[in-house]
């Protein structure tokens, strides 16, 4: 009983007497005291029944429960695939959960796809009195979850689900403090399985011993991203780099938290004990987690020899750029992405200049109007972090329109194709009435961004980087392409491509990483001059690895396949022009 993390009911003659679809049913006190015991005591609580949803739902919300429980399943479907697939939405075990049914056939058929889940019928449900969880009566269990099934309700609506993980902002905290949280480290060191990597398990005594002994390096993983914070997830004790723990959260499982902190950590030596959900990899940095800043400056200072050499790359640019991210494998370098998703960008000069420039009231102004800018658009880290290396895409300055705000000339915003100006007889559907009536009354169309514009957002972004950052501009192709509205697209390119050779000649510490050396042939593109094909993208990502691995001295290295292109420290000259141009 102990090992209970969610109890899983049915509700017609278990969770209240009658079946609702027959008629009237009456609350069953004990039942609703108990949901409110478990959730009290951190045991989750969920629903899986045979109803009409939004009858069921009103049953629960006049009781007073319906928020108690977690990934409600309240349909008309069989009920063992729904609860297999509960369970997998909560990165919980069958072993974990407990069924209660009126309907011996709906039990037997849960535990067969569930095998190790506990059923019982309702004249059992006393015995739940006496599971034992942990004092939660802040609900702080109950808020994780809730956000966890936000989460992936939201996920449906991406493409993939690296490009939701992208979206979600997700940071990594790597604390030392152990001390002062040894009560939920115990429990998350005895009582997590699925990411207990070692399987160790120990009393409070030994803990602290743990903790206090100077040969061994303790600390805890807090994780947050825009949905909230998941609070401790994660707990690692390492002694000569080896570890005795290195363990998480269930809650965590699909984010990639326990690779990104294995590489963080100088991919220690982990001795894998048991069955767990995901293996370690040596060099593999999960692109869409971002260290939090606090942790990196402690990292920075540290002793330790494993974690005082990285480097820090920032790369930002389109969603297509994730195919690069995908062949691109750290080494000593921490690499940070921002891509666009969706319609919401923040890869355009404008939006880099706008957000050391905008005033906050600004900002917000937009993006409570603006259906293409969030929050996520104004990414202030890009100037207040120390990184060694920025990457930028320029491709949506070659293609998006520019919009000038009509109170305020300096504010220009990029959005949309220059060649299709946004009018009122044609706002985009994703624009609701109130933002398209914003949008047409303050902002006027200009065209295509002015050459000086471009090169001066480039000055602007270049000036405001920290001291010493290296910054690698990525260009465009100029491959004649035929396009139903992009006629001549190439040409545009050439245009902007001159600007950006010039401003790379005369700024130091700046490069080029040059499409033209990279896609060449129309078989290179795809559905636009904009997309390349999966081979062009591997070759980005060698070029610029070499390139980053030049300039720091880092030892990042690319792979494709199982391959691995090695890519060294020592400089390669190479006589035609190289994909890399510097003063």
């Amino acid at each position: 009983m102990n090992q209970i993390k969610i109890v899983i009911w049915d509700l017609d003659d278990t969770f209240w007497h009658g079946t609702l679809s027959e008629g009237g049913v009456q609350l069953i006190e004990d039942n609703i005291r108990l949901v409110r015991h478990l959730v009290d005591n951190g045991i989750m609580n969920s629903i899986v029944s045979k109803n009409d949803y939004e009858e069921a739902k009103n049953q629960l919300v006049k009781a007073g429960v319906w928020d108690l429980f977690i990934f409600p399943c309240i349909n008309w479907e069989s009920k063992g695939l729904q609860v297999k697939q509960l369970l997998e939405d909560c990165s919980l075990r069958p072993a974990n959960a407990m069924f209660i049914d009126d309907n011996s056939q709906n039990l037997n058929e849960v535990a067969f796809y569930n095998p190790g889940i506990a059923t019982i019928l309702p004249d059992s449900v006393s015995e739940l009195w006496e599971i034992k969880g942990n004092n939660d009566v802040n609900h702080e269990r109950l808020t994780q979850y809730k956000v966890l099934e936000k989460k992936k309700g939201d996920a449906k609506e991406y493409k993939s689900n690296e490009e939701f993980l992208f979206h979600s902002n997700i940071k990594v905290h790597l604390k030392n403090d152990c001390e002062n949280h040894k009560e939920r480290l115990l429990d998350l060191i005895n009582r997590s399985n699925q990411l207990n990597y070692t399987k160790i398990r120990c009393s409070m005594t030994e803990l602290e011993d743990l903790i206090h002994d100077n040969d061994i390096e303790t600390g805890y993983v807090e994780v947050t991203d825009d949905y909230g914070e998941y609070g401790i997830v994660g707990f690692y004790a390492l002694r000569d780099n080896k570890a005795i723990h290195f363990l998480f959260s269930c809650r965590t499982i699909g984010m990639g938290v326990e690779q990104y902190v294995y590489t963080t950590l100088g991919n220690p030596e982990v001795e894998v004990v048991g069955e767990v959900r995901s293996d370690l990899k040596m060099a593999d940095t999960p692109p869409w987690i971002n260290l939090s800043e606090e942790s990196d400056k402690k990292l920075q200072t540290s002793n330790a020899s494993h974690v005082k050499s990285h480097i820090r790359v920032y790369i930002t640019g389109g969603c297509d750029l994730e195919q690069l991210a995908a062949y691109m494998r750290a080494g000593n370098a921490r690499i940070e992405y921002k891509f666009n998703v969706g319609i919401v960008r923040h890869d355009n000069t404008s939006l880099w200049k706008g957000t050391k420039t905008y005033t906050d009231g600004i900002k917000r102004e937009m993006i409570e109007n603006l259906p293409f800018i969030e929050k996520i658009s104004f990414d202030e880290g890009l100037y207040n972090n120390c990184y060694d290396v920025v990457v930028m895409s320029l491709l949506m300055d070659y293609t998006q329109g520019i919009y000038q705000n009509i109170g305020y000339p300096t504010i220009k915003l990029g959005h949309g194709d220059f060649s299709k100006p946004i009018n009122r007889s044609n706002i985009p559907d994703y624009f609701t009435a109130k933002q398209s009536d914003y949008f047409i009354n303050n902002y006027n169309f200009i065209g295509r961004i002015s050459e000086s514009d471009f090169y001066e957002n480039l000055w602007f972004v270049r000036n405001n980087l920290a001291n010493g950052t290296k910054l690698v501009l990525i260009n465009a192709a100029e491959v004649p392409l035929d396009h139903e509205y992009e006629v001549d697209r190439y040409k545009i390119h050439q245009i902007y491509n001159n600007v950006v050779d010039r401003f790379v000649d005369e700024h130091e510490d700046t490069y080029l990483l040059d499409m033209r050396e990279i896609v060449k042939t129309k078989n290179q593109v795809t559905d636009n001059i904009r997309h390349y094909n999966r081979e062009a993208y591997f070759e980005m990502a060698r070029r610029l690895i070499q390139m980053i691995n030049e300039v720091t001295g880092s030892n990042m290295h690319a792979e494709e396949k199982g391959i691995t292109w090695k890519i060294t420290n020592k400089l390669i000259h190479i006589k035609e022009r190289m994909a890399i141009k510097k003063k």
